[in-house]
């Protein structure tokens, strides 16, 4: 979350905030074959390791499918899950028509056809390689103009940046036989077994992700909460990130509406 809130701003809120890379990602070596229900594993190593107890959990877009698994995983340990922008993949009927074509393209190609994907994600990485700042546009310029403003925030562009470049750290066969595989396959998730409560913010102007797909996750699970603001998109984890980081971290907080 460093182009969402600040070290400093963390303080201030009281939050000791932890953001381990997910496999294949930044220094996370990649794990092709670890399902989400499996990463309950190395959390919980980490957390004994910085001898914490329990803890919330926060998951954005791509991070949807790990922070409920842990949910479903830790008991006990996990306090709250939050979820923003939640990723779905289209295995409900609803959801047809509503995914992005891009995102069906991927998750398809990385199923059926690999070596496809792979083409295309080391077309992507020839692209971003030659010149970043063209590829950043040319990526975000897509989505709604809520989501385009919030991107194009200074602090918020260099965070975004950087995280091209981590995601690309160990080349394009880890996306697809790894990440893209998990999200287009069963995620494998207990959803009776999230006992925490859970929440999901959704904005409405959500060009990346269907805001019908946190509605779908909440209906499996018990008690869950879905907020969703009228006029913000993906990225209004940065303009709610105090109402979201404290939710996720001490409880219950009226939502800004």
């Amino acid at each position: 979350l460093l182009y969402i809130a600040s070290d400093a701003e963390l303080k201030s809120w009281g939050v000791r905030f932890i953001q381990p890379d997910r496999p294949g990602f930044g220094l996370s070596s990649p794990a092709d074959s670890m399902e989400y229900r499996d990463y309950y594993r190395d959390i919980e190593q980490l957390l004994d390791h910085l001898k914490i107890e329990r803890t919330g959990v926060l998951g954005w877009s791509a991070g949807t499918p790990w922070a409920l698994a842990l949910g479903a995983t830790l008991g006990t340990r996990v306090t709250r899950v939050g979820i923003v922008g939640a990723l779905m993949t289209p295995d409900d009927e609803r959801l047809r028509g509503q995914t992005p074509l891009s995102s069906l393209l991927f998750i398809w190609t990385a199923k059926h056809w690999p070596s496809a994907t792979g083409r295309l994600i080391e077309g992507l990485a020839a692209e971003w390689k030659k010149d970043p700042e063209r590829f950043f546009r040319s990526q975000n310029l897509r989505n709604s103009k809520v989501d385009v403003d919030v991107a194009f925030r200074p602090e918020v562009a260099r965070g975004l940046k950087l995280s091209n470049a981590e995601t690309l750290r160990y080349g394009f066969e880890p996306l697809v036989r790894g990440e893209l595989r998990r999200i287009g396959a069963p995620w494998g998730i207990d959803w009776k077994a999230i006992r925490a409560p859970v929440r999901f913010w959704h904005g409405l102007k959500d060009a990346a992700t269907p805001p019908l797909g946190s509605r779908i996750l909440a209906e499996r699970i018990n008690g869950a909460e879905v907020i969703e603001p009228p006029e913000e998109g993906h990225m209004l984890i940065v303009p709610r990130a105090r109402e979201i980081v404290s939710w996720v971290a001490f409880g219950p907080v009226n939502p800004a509406r």
